[in-house]
């Protein structure tokens, strides 16, 4: 409800399958785990196709579990298709406040979740180009070249409905 905007934008992606086969592109402990905008075909990074920037909607904090959209530090109204999950309550006094507040438009409600971010980000950091300079791969050795078995995969992303809460009569 918050961010109608950014949530439209991203559910675009997620309709057509532009997430699809993308991968985690940057990790840093403590901080956040990002994807949404990569893709490894033929041996190749492909950057997915951007639809026009989101106006920027931050209303809500950068706390652990939320996730947010990436965006240039060139102004507010810059974010495309990147996004990331927050790995800790303290992004709030960075992120609340640069470059606009970056937008917050959802948040991991299942403990499984959490572990699975806090997973992603447990996995070791490589540099491996100067556009992919905190990457986590699995199973790498430095030096190689990284192949589709190295990263942290988004297969697909699924969205789900809530129920709403239960009524109160009294």
């Amino acid at each position: 409800d918050t961010a109608p905007r950014t949530v439209t934008n991203f559910m675009n992606y997620v309709q057509r399958g532009a997430f699809n086969n993308t991968f985690i592109h940057r990790a840093v402990r403590g901080f956040v785990v990002q994807g949404g905008g990569y893709t490894f075909r033929n041996d190749k990074f492909e950057a997915i196709k951007e639809d026009p920037p989101v106006v920027n909607e931050f209303r809500t904090s950068n706390t652990r579990g939320t996730i947010a959209m990436a965006k240039l530090g060139s102004g507010p109204n810059t974010a495309t298709s990147q996004w990331f999950f927050n790995l800790s309550s303290t992004n709030a006094s960075n992120l609340d406040f640069q470059n606009g507040g970056f937008t917050v438009f959802g948040r991991i409600i299942n403990p499984a979740g959490l572990a699975a971010i806090d997973q992603m980000a447990a996995t070791p950091i490589y540099s491996i180009s100067a556009e992919f300079d905190s990457i986590p791969l699995i199973r790498y050795t430095p030096g190689s070249n990284a192949t589709e078995a190295n990263f942290v995969l988004i297969r697909s992303i699924t969205t789900v409905e809530l129920p709403p809460p239960p009524s109160i009569s009294w």
